[in-house]
C-alpha cells in the first residue's frame, strides 16, 4: 500500500527532495537490518518475514529516488517468488508435520520433489539471478541508484548503491541457506515428510512459472504490450524514470548473469558453508557471540518498541482510565444525573395536584410581582 501510495502520488513526492531523502536512508536501514535478522533464523517462516521486509526496504528505495515504476515493478516481481516462497514453506510445514525448524529437516528433495524445484525457483528469482523475475527489477533498482540526483542526500548517495548491493548479497546467502537447510543434505527430524497434494502443489507450480518468467514479461520482452513502465507512463507522465534505458534493453544471457554477480556470490558462499563446510557457521555463530544473539533476537526490535511505545502508551492509557474516564466523565455523568433527581423531586413537590395549593402559588406569585413593579 505505501508503495501505490508514493507511486501514485509521485507529484507531490517528486517536489519533496527532504522527504525522498528520509525514504531512502529509512529504507535502507530497513533492507539491511531484516536483511540480518533474516540470517540467523531458524523457522523458516521467519526467514521469509523478514526476508519480506528487507523487500519492502528495496522497494522503497526506488521510489526514494524517483523511479516509481521500479518500486512497483519490483512489488508485482516480489509478489510472484514471494508468494511462491510463503506457500512452499506451507507445504513444507504440512509435509513434515507441522514442523517449522529448518533444523528439523533437510534432505526434503527426495520426499518432495515439486515442492523442492518451486522453493530453488523462487530462491533464485529474489536472489536476483538471470533471467528470473527478481533480476529484472533488482538490477532495475540498483540501476536506479547508481542515477540518483537528490542534493538532499548529500555524501550518502554515493554509498547507497554499495549498501543495497550488501543487502542484495545477505538476501542470496540467507534464502541459499534456508534451501540448503531445508532440502539438501540428510534429513535431521523425526516425522515421515511426504509431498503434498495437488491442490497444494499445483498452486506453487503456477507461482513457480511466474517466478521465473515473470520478470521477462514484465519487462517488454514479448513486445510492448507487456511493458510496465509503458503501461505505468500515464500516471507517471512528467518523471524521470531512473534506470529506463535497462528496463528496454534486454541483456545477453552472459551480460544477465555476469550482472546477477551480487546474487552469484551470495549462493555460493552459503553452499560452500552449509554443504561444504557445515560445521563451520555454528563456530561463525558462536564466534560473533553478542552479534550473533542479537540477530537471532531480531536485535530485540519487539523489546525496544514494547519499552519505547508499548509500555508508554499502557501507563498512559491506564491513567486515562483511572482518572479521566473514572472520575471526570463518569463524575460528569453522575453529577448531571443527581442534579436531574434533585430537581425532579423539587418539581414533585411542586406538581401536588392540589387546587388550593396552586391558588396560593398563583397569588404568592402574582404578589411578588405587584411588589417588584411598584414598590
Amino acid at each position: 500500500a505505501g508503495i501505490y501510495l508514493m507511486a501514485r502520488l509521485n507529484p507531490l513526492f517528486s517536489l519533496a527532495p527532504i522527504a525522498l531523502a528520509i525514504v531512502v536512508v529509512i529504507a535502507i536501514l530497513t533492507a539491511l537490518l531484516a536483511a540480518l535478522i533474516a540470517f540467523t533464523q531458524n523457522d523458516i517462516k521467519k526467514v521469509l518475514a523478514y526476508s519480506t521486509v528487507s523487500q519492502l526496504g528495496f522497494m522503497f528505495l526506488a521510489a526514494g529516488v524517483g523511479a516509481y515504476w521500479v518500486a512497483v515493478f519490483h512489488l508485482v516481481t516480489h509478489a510472484f517468488f514471494k508468494a511462491c516462497l510463503f506457500l512452499t514453506a506451507g507445504s513444507v510445514i504440512h509435509g513434515c508435520h507441522h514442523e517449522q525448524d529448518m533444523r528439523h529437516m533437510g534432505g526434503l528433495w527426495k520426499k518432495m520433489p515439486i515442492t523442492t524445484m518451486t522453493y530453488l525457483l523462487s530462491t533464485l528469482a529474489i536472489a536476483g539471478i538471470f533471467p528470473f523475475a527478481g533480476y529484472f527489477s533488482k538490477h532495475a533498482i540498483l540501476e536506479s541508484l547508481a542515477a540518483v540526483h537528490n542534493p538532499a542526500l548529500g555524501a550518502l548517495a554515493h554509498y547507497i548503491p554499495m549498501l543495497a548491493s550488501f543487502a542484495a548479497l545477505l538476501t542470496a546467502f540467507y534464502m541459499t541457506r534456508s534451501f540448503c537447510l531445508t532440502f539438501l543434505g540428510e534429513y535431521r527430524g523425526h516425522a515421515h515428510p511426504h509431498e503434498s497434494p495437488l491442490t497444494m502443489t499445483v498452486p506453487l507450480m503456477l507461482l513457480a512459472l511466474l517466478s521465473t518468467g515473470g520478470g521477462l514479461w514484465l519487462s517488454g520482452a514479448f513486445g510492448a504490450h507487456f511493458d510496465l513502465n509503458a503501461w505505468l507512463a500515464p500516471v507517471l507522465a512528467g518523471v524521470s524514470h531512473s534506470g529506463e534505458a535497462h528496463h528496454h534493453a534486454l541483456p545477453s544471457v552472459l551480460e544477465g548473469l555476469k550482472a546477477s554477480w551480487v546474487g552469484v556470490l551470495g549462493i555460493v558462499a552459503a553452499c560452500a558453508l552449509y554443504l561444504g563446510a557445515p560445521a563451520v557457521p555454528p563456530a561463525i555463530f558462536k564466534g560473533l557471540g553478542a552479534f550473533s544473539r542479537a540477530s537471532q533476537n531480531k536485535f530485540y526490535v519487539d523489546e525496544i518498541y514494547n519499552f519505547f511505545i508499548v509500555a508508554p502508551l499502557t501507563i498512559i492509557s491506564r491513567l486515562l482510565w483511572k482518572i479521566f474516564d473514572t472520575w471526570i466523565v463518569d463524575g460528569l455523568v453522575n453529577v448531571t444525573g443527581s442534579l436531574v433527581d434533585v430537581t425532579g423531586e423539587i418539581g414533585r413537590a411542586v406538581q401536588s395536584g392540589q387546587t388550593r395549593y396552586y391558588g396560593v402559588l398563583m397569588l404568592s406569585g402574582a404578589s411578588i410581582m405587584i411588589w417588584m413593579l411598584f414598590v
